[in-house]
């Protein structure tokens, strides 16, 4: 896989560049964009991570 494909649909870095990445994907058409965190991370820390995000994806719309 290449680095251009992941940076294409991927969305990593800090949570401004995971919120502009969602929204990217929302305005090309997505109705559905997973926020899923890094595999082999237990339960707390995927709740520790989408708190982290979560401040960054208010207001993002998702009406289309």
């Amino acid at each position: 896989m290449s680095d251009r494909l992941v940076d294409a649909i991927i969305a990593h870095g800090d949570p401004a560049a995971i919120a502009a990445k969602v929204r990217e994907h929302l305005a090309v058409g997505a109705d559905h964009v997973a926020l899923l965190s890094q595999v082999g991370t237990d339960f707390s820390v995927g709740v520790d991570q989408l708190a982290w995000l979560a401040p960054a994806l208010v207001g993002v719309d998702t009406s289309g």
